[in-house]
């Protein structure tokens, strides 16, 4: 019984692990095949155009999930909901797209009309921009934890979230508006409630995840702030403790007339406090601290 448990237990994060690779690859397909669809009916739409730029994208940073090599099931169980809405969503919209197609009575097809989920062809580029943009976010918590970042990509990565996180706000409004209409219509579809109701649900984690990268990003900063302080109070510590103890001398005037030389100097480490000090006609002074041996050389220069 014990063996069987221990085994149990070292299989389910493989389990796991290869469940949540299984949905990202199912993604990745579904995004591209829509994608591929959208190339076949696009011609000159510039609506399409926009779908397909914003799909493409997807399926590149989806990619680029797949590629993380230190990629841990806690990620992708993070990014669970936004992954595998983004295959549900592109699978439906594909399918959308073809019985739109033939049920156009002429050859030239108004892309805008076509209905999706109670809304058209634009705020569903909005929503798959969404998820694009929640997936980044996820990916750049990862960056976070396994690298340093500077405090300038910090900053980029903190607006990317918040903006990503206003997006989604915006599209949960509009969520909610919808499932409070569909309430009150029984005609709805009841699929279309139920896709509400789990695009709302994918929307919310995915509000979520932008507020947990905020959050890394604010510790990262206050973090960087303390130990940016630290650095500074440790070197004016060094700096003040190879500063040596020095004689201050303290001397109320110094002046020197006619022709006459005057010379006052230390020759050991010290500074000078002089209230006054005057030179006249040829004379030279020299108030200051020096080593033996330029004082010696000084007074050589000069009088030998």
């Amino acid at each position: 019984m014990g063996i069987s448990q221990r085994t149990s237990t070292k299989a389910e994060p493989l389990i796991i692990s290869f469940t949540a690779l299984a949905l990202l690859t199912a993604a990745v397909q579904s995004t591209k095949s829509l994608c591929e669809t959208v190339k076949r009916f696009k011609e000159r739409n510039r609506t399409l155009g926009r779908l397909q730029d914003e799909l493409e994208d997807l399926a590149n940073i989806l990619d680029s999930l797949i590629q993380v090599t230190d990629a841990k099931t806690s990620m992708l169980a993070f990014l669970h909901d936004p992954i595998r809405r983004c295959s549900q969503i592109c699978g439906t919209f594909e399918q959308t797209m073809e019985v739109f197609n033939q049920n156009a009575v002429t050859g030239l097809r108004d892309w805008t009309k076509m209905q999706f989920m109670g809304s058209g062809v634009h705020e569903f580029i909005d929503t798959i921009g969404g998820y694009k943009s929640t997936i980044s976010v996820g990916l750049g918590i990862t960056t976070m934890h396994t690298s340093e970042v500077s405090h300038r990509d910090l900053q980029e990565y903190d607006e990317m979230a918040k903006d990503t996180a206003y997006d989604l706000g915006v599209h949960l409004q509009r969520i909610d508006e919808k499932m409070a209409l569909s309430t009150f219509d029984n005609a709805c579809n009841s699929d279309i409630r139920v896709d509400l109701e789990d695009e709302r649900k994918a929307t919310t984690q995915c509000l979520r995840i932008c507020e947990d990268a905020k959050s890394r990003v604010k510790s990262l900063t206050n973090r960087g702030s303390s130990q940016v302080s630290q650095n500074t109070a440790e070197e004016v510590c060094r700096m003040a403790s190879e500063v040596p103890n020095r004689n201050i001398y303290r001397i109320g005037e110094a002046s020197a007339s006619g022709g006459s030389d005057q010379v006052v100097v230390a020759t050991t480490a010290g500074s000078f406090s002089i209230e006054k000090a005057e030179s006249r006609s040829k004379s030279t002074q020299l108030v200051g601290s020096i080593t033996d041996e330029t004082l010696k050389r000084r007074v050589r220069d000069h009088y030998v």
